[in-house]
């Protein structure tokens, strides 16, 4: 049997985040990118995927602004990529005035619209659904302690995942080698 989590796979990309806010608590910031896409909203970031016309009515309508539809500078996609900085004008006070969980549930849950919550390596380290994995292994650190880090998403029945050892001090496995050669 081998088990890949969706979920963990798709963080791969994100380890290096992951492993700086596990080390020191730092988070990488992200920034708005024209409409659609990536917005900043009352908690965090969220996705917005407005690639069709019933996307689009359905989510002018979901935010108060069914006439935008009709407005010939929104009509098609071309149009709406042309004027990309007025719809982030009209559309940046809304989308900040609600969380990615409302963004979420109304948009995606309830109109079929791809939106979806930007994590953070907090809201990563948080998720119930990779925690109830045990995605997140105490990882043992050079000098002493621990910290939290990703571990492998497959698992396998026969060969279960084992953490690796320490990572080496700064100079530890350079040195030895250089007094071999």
């Amino acid at each position: 049997l081998i088990d890949v989590s969706l979920a963990g796979s798709q963080l791969l990309p994100a380890s290096l985040d992951l492993t700086r806010f596990s080390f020191t608590g730092a988070v990488s910031y992200r920034v708005d990118l024209p409409f659609p896409g990536i917005m900043q909203c009352a908690d965090g970031f969220v996705g917005i995927n407005l690639m069709t016309d019933e996307h689009w009515r359905k989510f002018c309508a979901m935010v108060g602004q069914e006439s935008l539809p009709q407005d010939p500078r929104f009509s098609t996609p071309g149009n709406r990529v042309q004027h990309a900085e007025e719809l982030f004008e009209i559309f940046g006070p809304i989308v900040r005035a609600r969380t990615k969980s409302e963004f979420f549930e109304e948009g995606n849950q309830k109109n079929q619209i791809p939106i979806s919550p930007v994590s953070d390596p907090r809201d990563v380290m948080q998720s119930e659904h990779l925690n109830a994995r045990e995605y997140f292994v105490d990882q043992e650190l050079p000098g002493g302690g621990t910290a939290k880090m990703p571990s492998n998403y497959i698992r396998m029945s026969d060969t279960p995942f084992a953490p690796v050892s320490r990572p080496p001090e700064a100079g530890e496995h350079t040195f030895a080698r250089s007094e071999e050669h």
